[in-house]
């Protein structure tokens, strides 16, 4: 009696095991990557007929076909926001040499600003704004701001470096870029 109980119990508890791990339930950090590069910054077109299947890294532009569970993909669209802020400053630091040596090595950010579509984070002097829109398709307005003034303890030539650009399509396109010293 005592033994069918134990393995009862013991082929319960698998069952159950086995369904978290089905429905993805004891697997965290698990995320959409680069099957290539490892990267994070991935790309589906949104409200498309290759949603969550066709994906670009935006780091080393590699392309695979995937379609990933539900869960996954709800979480890469809940990070795309930080995601597009990641870029578009990539984006000044690989194209502008003269903000490159203005920005810190690693950006600590806070969110100013998330209501509707717009969000706003501040780092360092630098404030990026990324504006999400879905019809018809989808695309990102993106704005980098940086102020010298805006940094604490900030002593020298003041900069202001203002960048404005969209992602569209999975690309980043520069609309207007100011350095003024």
């Amino acid at each position: 009696m005592v033994r069918t109980l134990l393995v009862v119990v013991a082929v319960v508890a698998g069952l159950a095991i086995l369904t978290m791990l089905m429905i993805g339930i004891g697997q965290p950090g698990e995320e959409i990557k680069c099957p290539y590069c490892g990267s994070t910054v991935v790309w589906t077109p949104i409200g498309s007929r290759s949603e969550n299947f066709l994906w670009r890294c935006l780091v080393c532009g590699k392309t695979w076909t995937k379609s990933y569970p539900e869960r996954l993909y709800s979480a890469w669209r809940e990070g795309l926001p930080g995601m597009l802020r990641d870029v578009a400053v990539g984006f000044v630091r690989s194209n502008h040499r003269d903000a490159a040596e203005l920005m810190p090595a690693e950006f600590k950010w806070t969110v100013r600003v998330c209501e509707g579509n717009k969000y706003v984070y501040e780092s360092d002097g630098w404030v990026v704004e990324v504006v999400l829109t879905y019809k018809p398709g989808f695309e990102a307005s993106l704005t980098v701001d940086y102020s010298s003034s805006r940094r604490e303890g900030w002593i020298g030539i003041p900069h202001r470096i203002i960048w404005k650009g969209v992602f569209r399509g999975g690309e980043v396109v520069e609309l207007d870029y100011l350095h003024a010293v």
